[in-house]
């Protein structure tokens, strides 16, 4: 997928109460996300549609699943920065990190 700039990117949706679905592009580099105090990393999805620009997610879509194209689950929304005149990011902790999270504090998991 080819986002506004003919850049290749990895495209992400998401489901959430409060927005419905809503698609963005995957960065490619992760965020850190400084919040009250805590420091901690994520991944930050943009918009991609310039032309039709609407938040990617807005409160109450928190714990959505956010999937790439293949409708795999790629992550669950753990916030975001809101919209601005120029950009929208929402922030979702990869499956990865939530998987081996779980796995080092013995709950076993398995997705086919």
């Amino acid at each position: 997928m080819k986002d506004i700039h003919d850049m290749e990117c990895l495209l992400v949706g998401k489901r959430g109460a409060a927005t419905g679905v809503t698609w963005g592009r995957g960065n490619p580099a992760p965020s850190i996300i400084r919040r009250d105090g805590l420091v901690t990393k994520g991944w930050g999805i943009l918009c991609l549609f310039r032309k039709h620009f609407v938040s990617i997610s807005a409160r109450g879509d928190l714990g959505s699943a956010a999937f790439d194209v293949g409708g795999r689950v790629a992550g669950i929304v753990t916030g975001g920065e809101g919209m601005t005149d120029t950009l929208d990011i929402t922030y979702v902790t990869p499956m990865e990190w939530l998987m081996k999270d779980m796995k080092n504090n013995g709950n076993g998991i398995f997705i086919p």
